[in-house]
């Protein structure tokens, strides 16, 4: 069997590159809608006046409000549109089987889901400590 090293890669692969696992920060942009024209409009109210706002911002799109509606969003149309305000969709989550299929098809990642935080316990007031007051001199004794 063949060296699988390249040629001039002194310790083979290990020597060029590793992998390893890392987290990513993204905005998640939670669609309501698979209505895009309604989407390009939103967005252009609420980003237009801010160009370079965002730029190649890493963006995944959660799908779970459109999760019962069935229908998945036009990805053809719908990542191009995001792009124009600087976002770089990278992933989606949230969605059923099938919008998830089409937005793997689409070149996206699955996302895992957002963990749901419980809210932290209420944390009682410390007691009260009882502050000792300071114990009165005692009387003079006049001299005898």
């Amino acid at each position: 069997m063949a060296d699988p090293r390249p040629t001039g890669a002194p310790g083979g692969a290990g020597a060029l590159f590793e992998l390893k696992s890392t987290s990513l920060a993204a905005l998640a942009l939670h669609l309501k809608s698979s209505d895009l024209a309604a989407l390009a409009a939103g967005m252009d109210a609420r980003f237009g006046a801010t160009p370079g706002l965002f730029v190649a911002e890493p963006l995944c799109l959660d799908l779970a409000a459109l999760r019962e509606e069935g229908g998945a969003p036009d990805w053809a149309d719908l990542l191009p549109l995001l792009r124009r305000w600087g976002f770089n969709p990278v992933a989606a989550r949230g969605g059923n089987p099938a919008q998830m299929a089409a937005a793997l098809a689409a070149g996206l990642a699955e996302a895992a889901e957002a963990p749901v935080l419980a809210p932290a316990p209420a944390t009682p007031p410390p007691p009260e400590v009882a502050v000792p007051t300071a114990a009165a001199p005692p009387p003079a004794v006049p001299p005898s």
